[in-house]
């Protein structure tokens, strides 16, 4: 018999395909079936980290040759597990159109805002606003109050338009240093707060990204 570990690097070396995860290693402790709002900070907290132990694991699975990788389908996934890492309300992955350099449609996401605003190219180098800013700059952007003083100014409206949002962040994930999504979160009632765990997730989230991207762009591995 040999450990998982040694018939991955036995099969990359005679070019043969992985062989699977056994079932064991797919399995994740059964957490309480509770909404958020009705968890105790700890239970949040192993939430967070069980669904990001399971896009991480997901997304270096798709990043082995030969592999097909939906980013349709992985958005959702990290938008889910950056919205439990972060106790948001709403969280969506913006991606440029195809057929419109420089607008971006939010495309994947959960929450009440992303139900309202999905497939619309509302994102663009054009405007003013905090997401023109993370364009330019690639750089998180996190608004602790949005409807203080000049910061109202960059706060596009169709935010406020379609929700009662008081905080927000916007991060850019990149290859390359080429930006190919912006992930964007939302709360209503309060500030979101990056704390160590949530900034190490969502660092580690975005390198696999990149990857994975990366793996795409050398044709390791095909986009469906």
């Amino acid at each position: 018999d040999q450990s998982p570990a040694l018939a991955k690097i036995r099969s990359r070396i005679s070019g043969d395909s992985l062989p699977a995860r056994p079932k064991e290693a797919m399995l994740r402790p059964k957490l309480p079936l509770k909404s958020a709002a009705n968890m105790s900070e700890q239970e949040r907290e192993d939430r967070a980290e069980s669904l990001h132990n399971d896009i991480i694991d997901r997304i270096a699975d798709k990043t082995q040759p030969g592999e097909k990788a939906d980013f349709g389908e992985i958005f959702d996934a990290c938008a889910k597990a950056v919205r439990a890492s972060l106790d948001l309300e709403s969280c969506m992955v913006f991606v440029e159109e195809e057929f419109a350099p420089g607008s971006y449609s939010a495309r994947s996401g959960c929450g009440k805002l992303y139900r309202k605003i999905r497939n619309r190219p509302i994102v663009s180098t054009k405007y003013k606003d905090i997401f023109a800013i993370c364009l330019a700059r690639k750089e998180d952007i996190l608004i602790e109050d949005t409807k203080t003083g000049k910061i109202t100014s960059v706060i596009p409206d169709w935010i406020s338009t379609h929700s009662d949002t008081s905080s927000c962040v916007v991060l850019p994930v990149t290859c390359e240093e080429e930006l190919f999504a912006i992930i964007f979160g939302t709360v209503g009632d309060r500030t979101i707060k990056l704390d160590e765990n949530a900034l190490r997730r969502l660092k580690a989230m975005r390198l696999n990204l990149s990857d994975l991207k990366k793996a795409v762009l050398e044709h390791k591995v095909a986009e469906v």
